[in-house]
C-alpha cells in the first residue's frame, strides 16, 4: 500500500519555516514547522528526537497518535534543501 503527504510552505521567517501539510486524499489541515538549517550544520545532533526537528502546531486529519505524515513532508523538505539550499515551496512524498 501506498503512501503519500501533501505540503505548501505558508510562512518563512528567516530559516524558520512554516508548512501546511496533509495525507493525500483528506484535508490539507495540519501544520508545522522546522529549521533545517539547524539540522544540517550539525547545532541539532543526530540523536534529536524527530518532535523537536519538526514542531507540530496542529495534527493532521488522519494522522492518528503518529507524526508519520510530518515527518515524511520533512523528509521532502530536507532533501529538496539539501540539493538547492531553498525550501521547497510545495510538493510531497510519496512512497
Amino acid at each position: 500500500m501506498g503512501f503519500c503527504v501533501k505540503l505548501k510552505l505558508v510562512e518563512l521567517k528567516g530559516d524558520l519555516a512554516k508548512y501546511q501539510y496533509g495525507l493525500c486524499g483528506e484535508p490539507f489541515d495540519g501544520l508545522f514547522e522546522t529549521d533545517v538549517t539547524k539540522v544540517l550544520s550539525g547545532e541539532m545532533p543526530g540523536e534529536t528526537s524527530m518532535d523537536e526537528i519538526v514542531n507540530i502546531i496542529t495534527q493532521c486529519t488522519g494522522e492518528g497518535e503518529q507524526l508519520r505524515s510530518a515527518i515524511q513532508a520533512f523528509t521532502a523538505i530536507y532533501r529538496h534543501y539539501r540539493k538547492t539550499g531553498t525550501y521547497i515551496e510545495d510538493g510531497g512524498y510519496y512512497a
